[in-house]
């Protein structure tokens, strides 16, 4: 199944997708637009095996979303931006998680991967929370990582990555942000979850408790 917004790259904002339910699956589908394509708003969202395709804020809101084995297209544009995470209160129980997925580039744009320079995502508010995790990460993602979002704070965050492979998988130059956060060993970010995030439990399925 697709969701498609074809509304082209000078429409602004235009989504396929706006998930406003609960205990939500998307399995197997296309989700396509170029700008804000899917808007995850709130409570507990599982996609997996599915493939988006966008160029600035591919995934955006405030719901406790899971991406499995998902492959995550830009589209070709100068700068590009994967997500913008808004959990607004410590007490939120929200956030992106993605496990297995590819960073990388559309198909019909690969050739033109050296034109783009990519970004995981900016905090869309303040306590903006996002976990890549035993993902690949293509050559287009500049080292930096992170961008900051106009009138948002950088020392609230969490941004979290383990195990990730690729060109762009060396975190040595990300930004030095309080809670930009690189783990080299599971017992580690599994700790630093049970202190921090309780309510994520990290495994072969990725759970929230959001109760």
């Amino acid at each position: 199944m697709s969701f498609v917004n074809d509304a082209g790259l000078t429409a602004g904002q235009a989504n396929a997708v706006r998930n406003v339910a609960n205990n939500t699956i998307f399995y197997g589908c296309a989700i396509e637009g170029y700008q804000d394509t899917l808007y995850a708003v709130r409570g507990s969202q599982r996609y997996e095996n599915c493939e988006i395709y966008d160029t600035v804020d591919f995934i955006y809101g405030n719901a406790a979303a899971t991406f499995l084995d998902y492959e995550i297209y830009a589209r070709h544009r100068g700068i590009v931006t994967y997500t913008a995470q808004g959990r607004e209160r410590p007490i939120d129980r929200s956030g992106f998680l993605f496990q297995r997925c590819n960073f990388t580039m559309s198909p019909a744009n690969y050739g033109r991967k050296s034109e783009v320079k990519a970004t995981f995502g900016r905090p869309w508010r303040a306590y903006s929370l996002v976990l890549k995790i035993e993902s690949y990460i293509d050559s287009m993602v500049d080292p930096i990582g992170w961008l900051e979002f106009p009138d948002q704070p950088t020392d609230k965050l969490t941004y979290v990555e383990y195990g990730n492979v690729g060109p762009g998988s060396n975190t040595d130059g990300r930004v030095k942000w309080p809670g930009v956060k690189a783990f080299h060993h599971l017992p580690e970010l599994l700790l630093f979850l049970s202190e921090d995030y309780p309510w994520i439990s990290l495994s072969h399925n990725i759970t929230w408790n959001l109760n």
